[in-house]
Formats: C-alpha cells, sequence, structure tokens
C-alpha cells in the first residue's frame, strides 16, 4: 500500500479527508482495492481524474490521519515526497515489497534501460538507498525536459532487479527480460 500510494496517491484535506489512487492498469486498481479493503477494511468511491485516468477515493479522516500520523512523508506533494523512515529501516522484505509496488506506479521501462521516474528529488534518491540495500546499483539521472528524477538501474545489477523486485504480473516482465538478456 505504501509503495502504491508514494507513486500513485494523493492526499486532500478540506471539507473532507479523502486519499486518492489513480493508475490506467486493472491488475494495480484490483490489487489496491483488495489491500485497501483486506488491510483497513474501506471500500472506495470510484472516479476519473482530470487526466481521464480511473481513480479510487478513500474518504476517511481517521486513515488521512493515521498515514499523516505514521507515514508522513508520503502525505506531502509529489515534489516533496520520500520513502517513509519505517520503510529505509525495515526489513528486506518490506524493502522489496515497497520497492515492488512503486515501480509498478513510478516504474518506467525505455528502450534499453529500468528506472524510476518521480518528481521529488529526495523519493529519487531513497530509491537509490533501498535498491543498495538489495545489493542493486543505481544512478540519478536529471530529466529536465520532464521536470523529473530518474532512479536508473546499472546494467549490472539488471537481473537482480528483475528477480527481486518486478512482480511476475508486471505486463512489462517481457520487455524487462528482453532488457536484461541483452545486457548480459
Amino acid at each position: 500500500i505504501i509503495g502504491y500510494l508514494v507513486s500513485e496517491g494523493c492526499f486532500h484535506h478540506g471539507s473532507s479527508y479523502e486519499i486518492t489512487f489513480t493508475n490506467k492498469n486493472p491488475f494495480i486498481l484490483d490489487e489496491m482495492k483488495a489491500l485497501m479493503s483486506e488491510i483497513f477494511k474501506i471500500g472506495y468511491t470510484p472516479d476519473i481524474s482530470s487526466y481521464g485516468i480511473p481513480s479510487q477515493r478513500y474518504i476517511s479522516s481517521g486513515l488521512f490521519k493515521w498515514f499523516m500520523l505514521n507515514f508522513p512523508e508520503i502525505v506531502r506533494r509529489s515534489r516533496e515526497r520520500r520513502a517513509p523512515a519505517k520503510i529505509l529501516s525495515a526489513t528486506i522484505s518490506c524493502v522489496r515489497g515497497f520497492l515492488r509496488s512503486a515501480f509498478l506506479g513510478d516504474g518506467s521501462v525505455e528502450t534499453e534501460a529500468i528506472c524510476y521516474r518521480t518528481a521529488s528529488r529526495g523519493l529519487a534518491e531513497d530509491y537509490q538507498d533501498l535498491l543498495l540495500r538489495l545489493g542493486i546499483s543505481s544512478r540519478i539521472i536529471r530529466d529536465k525536459s520532464g521536470d523529473a528524477f530518474k532512479t536508473y538501474i546499472t546494467g549490472d545489477s539488471l537481473l537482480r532487479f528483475r528477480d527481486q523486485i518486478v512482480d511476475p504480473n508486471d505486463r512489462r516482465i517481457r520487455v524487462i527480460s528482453a532488457i536484461v538478456s541483452r545486457s548480459r
């Protein structure tokens, strides 16, 4: 849930408190719905973002405040987001789960490269630190045209990244495997 929210979530409070999760991929939307239902026993209101992308709106002041208390690093604007301190000090299994869901949200598969793409320099650095805990090397590049930061997986770590991070149900798995094969 945290990986999905850090990459594709939006927190808003005003007359109501809501957490919005937006994604085009039906698999990811279904997984988020199941996780939120299982863990927090909460349903969502379906919506469409201003960009025409399906959204799940979770309206709950209690849940919003819980995230604010426990994971304040993600209850921020995109440019100010960070990986939560609790994730940075978590078990390898938790780190792997966080990176897996964050890659489903922020992950980018380019012609010959794989990266996390984010508006936050701090989050790009956090991705790099977390990847290093798994023995995966990366480098950060500033994408001036997209006003973003990309944490690229280095060639010698592509196999380890695919095997440890990429979800087997990720629709990009074949392209990722082809990139891994070419890098070897």
